[in-house]
This record gives C-alpha cells, structure tokens and sequence, in this order.
C-alpha cells in the first residue's frame, strides 16, 4: 500500500478588494485542502504565510514511519476505537 501526502506549502499572497476596501488573501493547499485566509495588511499576510511554512506538525511525521510502523498504528487505532475511544 503506497500513502501519498502532499504538504502542500505552496501558498500565495494576493491583494483582494472587497466592499471597495483593499484587503490581503492568503490562498493554498495544505494537506489537499484549500486554505484562504484574509488580513488587513500584507504584512500580516506574509508573516502568516511564513508561519503556515514553518508548521510542519500537521502531517510531515507520518512521512518519515515505514509501512509496517503505519501498519501498527493504524491497527492500535482500531483496536482502541473498537473498546469504546474516542
């Protein structure tokens, strides 16, 4: 069995104007979905985009585990979830 994430950091800044006042988007994929997300200034805009690129907790440790460890983890899931957690 072949997992493919993609992480999906390719994000972009783009002014935006809504209601005839200018405002920033931050537009992207992560983990497949898409992300937007609206700031005042670009500024904030960038520093967000930069955050959002550092914030590799949300899928890159699965990357890193073999099959079998996937395997494992997976079936320690089930099993738990079968005893009644949630």
């Amino acid at each position: 069995m072949l997992f493919v994430v993609s992480v999906g950091l390719a994000m972009k800044v783009h002014k935006h104007v809504y209601n005839g006042k200018e405002r920033w988007l931050v537009e992207g994929r992560i983990n497949g979905k898409r992300k937007r997300k609206f700031f005042d200034t670009k500024a904030h805009a960038e520093e967000w985009r930069k955050l959002q690129q550092k914030d590799t907790s949300i899928s890159v440790w699965w990357l890193d585990l073999s099959n079998s460890e996937r395997i494992d983890i997976m079936s320690a899931f089930n099993r738990a979830k079968e005893d009644g957690f949630s």
